[in-house]
């Protein structure tokens, strides 16, 4: 197999791919990575329980849970996304809404003429306005040492990854106390535990029912809205509800929901503005589907409605997914796979991602881009649900796979529709002047664009 170009692995994928159909082979990525044939995803590995081959694992070994917190056991956190945060996305809408109006007032200067904005560090801040206000609720969701320090911890995790990712494994428990960015981490971690502190006090006097007249009653039960969910796991379950755990869980939550969302939208974005005949194909979409919505907001079925912005969506995260392998996970015991192959305990592994996996058909692995290709699939297979942005299939491993699917899934997608449907509602798009495209980062197993892109924004001209 060819050696990579730089940090651009996907030769070397493909090659591996066509040299090992069948078989397990290993990526030399900073860490190394089995790659798992992709036969064996839908008859074998979807079925293998979450403890054997672990998500968490593999982000904790990955981007060193021990010191950003990321990839920590959460058993609890899990069970919270999935049932009560799943269950009560329809009740949510209406506060996710306010708060991506408010935050865009906030971050996106006014004005009546075309104004650039720095893609990823904006979104940052739109996304962790709208996931504070779900998670920890008015007043800390629009602090802004709160919003800073979810940002700071979500860039920070990555960074301190990267630089200890340079050294060789065995020095790296050595360096690690040392580095100028484990003591940045330290001190944002320490600033959430102190921002959390009172909202974790409440809940837990709230839990044992020696507060009445708190704010968490007296605003509803939006303040803290997530520690009292995970407040009521651990009741179910063996753990002891712990400042420490809590706060843990808040950064584990912090960093999936700020990272891959913020990340997802640059890429949606840049797509869009790079082709801007799908504005007013996704703008006619959602204006008619805003005339049957009370008060001129989407509610979840008109969200299930937009089939073209969600069509849109996933094609934008087909061509630009978020590495060029999919489904990682860690192996915490050996694993036999049909080819006779033992993966060794210990090992990370993944699949290649659809994207780049040579032997799958054209609608998947195209470099062309077409944004209502899966309106066009769902009307000649009559399959909605598969061709969906959140569908989990095979063919498409965003999401992750059988039971080993992303919790958080549902409010990932209505988050992004609901982003994009306020800047397609309220604001024209496109690239800067001379600019065709955005320049797209492959770094070892990453896909980035380029972190100093910029758009260009214009509130339209009322109706």
């Amino acid at each position: 197999m060819p050696k990579p170009v730089g940090h651009d692995f996907r030769e070397t994928m493909r090659q591996g791919i066509l040299k090992y159909p069948n078989q397990a082979w290993v990526i030399p990525f900073q860490d190394p990575t089995v790659i798992l044939p992709h036969s064996s995803l839908e008859s074998y590995v979807k079925k293998i329980p979450e403890p054997d081959l672990t998500l968490n694992g593999n982000m904790y070994k990955r981007f060193f849970g021990k010191y950003t917190q990321v990839g920590t056991d959460d058993a609890e956190l899990v069970s919270a996304l999935k049932f009560d945060l799943t269950q009560n996305i329809h009740g949510l809408l209406g506060e996710m809404t306010e708060e991506v109006a408010y935050a865009f007032n906030k971050v996106v200067r006014s004005g009546k003429i075309w104004q650039a904005f720095s893609t990823y560090p904006t979104l940052l801040q739109i996304v962790a306005h709208t996931s504070g206000r779900v998670f920890v609720g008015l007043p800390l969701s629009r602090d802004e040492a709160w919003i800073q320090a979810s940002i700071q911890h979500t860039i920070g995790s990555v960074q301190f990854s990267d630089k200890l990712r340079e050294y060789h494994s065995w020095l790296r428990p050595l360096v690690a106390p040392f580095l100028e960015e484990r003591r940045i981490m330290q001190e944002i971690q320490d600033r959430v535990a102190c921002q959390l502190d009172p909202i974790i006090r409440e809940r837990l006097a709230m839990q044992k029912g020696l507060e009445k007249g708190s704010s968490s009653q007296k605003h509803g039960s939006q303040v803290g809205r997530m520690t009292g969910w995970l407040l009521g796991h651990y009741e179910k379950g063996t753990t002891k509800p712990d400042k420490n755990r809590l706060v843990r869980d808040h950064l584990t939550l912090s960093f999936a929901a700020i990272y891959v969302a913020s990340m997802a939208l640059s890429h949606i974005l840049h797509e869009l503005a790079a082709r801007p005949d799908y504005i007013y194909i996704l703008r006619e979409e959602l204006e008619t589907e805003l005339e049957g919505c009370r008060g001129n907001s989407l509610d979840s079925k008109s969200l299930s409605n937009l089939v073209k912005m969600d069509s849109f969506i996933k094609e934008a995260m087909r061509l630009n997914p978020s590495g060029i392998v999919a489904w990682t996970r860690l192996a915490t015991k050996p694993i036999q796979l049909p080819s006779n192959q033992t993966i060794p305990k210990g090992s990370m592994i993944a699949y290649c991602n659809p994207r780049f996996n040579p032997t799958l058909e054209p609608d998947i692995n195209s470099d062309e881009f077409d944004g209502l290709r899966f309106v066009k699939l769902i009307e000649r297979d009559g399959m909605q649900a598969r061709y969906k942005a959140d569908s989990l299939s095979h063919d498409s491993l965003n999401f992750g796979f059988g039971v080993h699917a992303c919790p958080g899934r549902a409010f990932a997608m209505a988050e992004l529709k609901l982003i994009l449907a306020h800047i397609i509602t309220n604001y024209d798009i496109r690239l800067p002047e001379g600019q065709k495209k955005v320049e797209i980062i492959y770094w070892d197993f990453q896909i980035m664009p380029d972190p100093n892109a910029k758009l260009e924004l214009r509130p339209r001209k009322p109706a």
